[in-house]
């Protein structure tokens, strides 16, 4: 888990340090002043020398597919300004008090004819250059263009398990959902994330992994105790399939990092605190570090009740913009819980 994290020239995030992070770390604050942006920095940071994950990251804010004529547009804006003769610098320090760092350069040429004349540019964009540094060892990697709208670079990530990004109103893809449904059945926790998908079900009566020869996929299904036979998942409610990816998503990085955006999106917001209760367990038994965000005052209240039987897990962040700075507020819990009881605006 980290300690402390800092982004430099990362999207609009010119140099942001956060300290004390707790297990379960809640970022607040206005819209567009970066909140997603450092779910996604520390995405790429856990990914190591994974820089796919930057195309990913590109799909997720519905960029175009890259052309032959701008490759580049697919990862432009990661950098500070869109400057892609910058360098974005990405550290961590876990709790063992090493230090991870992750520089991530642009490069490549590319050439064009324009009027029948070569025209040459040598910092096209065209390549992105990731180095991991830790513990006194570097490792490299390369993402290229191929220049037919293709990418090349490493397939599969080693580190896959060591971080998961889920953006606002995605969802796992079933086969990822699947891998992480059997390691939480290998643990036995299937019967706790039953029970916790109970507090936005009610009807629950229990999980099963299936396969469908028809489709070529694993599935999931749904047993409801006033049905005589299961239901698809994709049948149960957006809250009920959102909490059952939180929670295999968590049982599935054990030792991980697990970033999640708009945490609240798709529950009711008396679940709110039970939701919380879910993750708090969830995160401790997996031993993963969580990164949620949210505008959602309900939400900030429902963390704040629910972690206080464990207050030292949790951290509200406040990212506020000044300037063309984003500055970072920390409360523990127990500032977070006096400023939510005299209601004091905290987002």
């Amino acid at each position: 888990m980290y300690e402390s994290i800092r982004i430099q020239n990362f999207r609009g995030l010119k140099d942001l340090t956060i300290e004390k992070l707790g297990r379960v770390n809640l970022l607040v604050g206005a819209n567009n002043v970066g909140k997603t942006s450092v779910l996604e920095a520390i995405w790429l940071l856990t990914g190591k020398t994974f820089p796919m994950r930057a195309l990913e990251i590109a799909k997720y804010r519905g960029l175009d597919e890259p052309s032959p004529y701008t490759p580049e547009s697919a990862f432009h804006g990661l950098f500070g300004e869109f400057a892609l003769d910058s360098q974005i610098v990405l550290s961590g320090v876990p709790a063992n008090g090493s230090k991870e760092t992750l520089t991530i350069t642009a490069g490549g040429v590319r050439t064009m004819v324009l009027g029948g004349r070569p025209m040459i540019s040598e910092n096209s964009g065209t390549s992105l250059f990731f180095r991991f540094e830790s513990d006194g060892t570097t490792e490299e990697s390369e993402l290229r263009y191929d220049g037919e709208g293709r990418y090349l670079g490493p397939t599969s990530a080693h580190t896959d398990r060591a971080g998961q990004l889920l953006p606002a109103g995605a969802q796992m893809n079933i086969e990822l959902l699947a891998s992480g449904f059997t390691d939480a059945s290998r643990a036995g926790q299937i019967p706790s994330i039953v029970a916790a998908l109970r507090s936005t079900e009610p009807r629950l009566v229990d999980l099963r992994l299936g396969y469908s020869a028809e489709e070529k996929r694993p599935t999931i299904e749904a047993v409801l105790s006033d049905l005589d036979s299961g239901i698809p998942l994709e049948l149960l409610g957006t809250g009920s399939r959102r909490l059952l990816d939180i929670l295999v998503s968590t049982a599935r990085l054990q030792g991980g990092a697990f970033m999640l955006d708009e945490v609240d999106n798709g529950f009711y917001y008396a679940t709110l605190e039970a939701v919380w209760r879910s993750i708090d367990v969830a995160t401790d038994l997996a031993s993963v570090q969580l990164f949620a965000t949210t505008h959602s005052w309900e939400c900030v209240t429902a963390a704040v009740e629910a972690f206080r039987g464990d207050p030292d897990a949790f951290n509200l962040v406040r990212l506020d913009r000044i300037g063309d700075e984003v500055v970072p507020v920390s409360y523990d819990h127990e500032v977070a819980l006096a400023a939510t009881t005299g209601l004091v605006e905290v987002r």
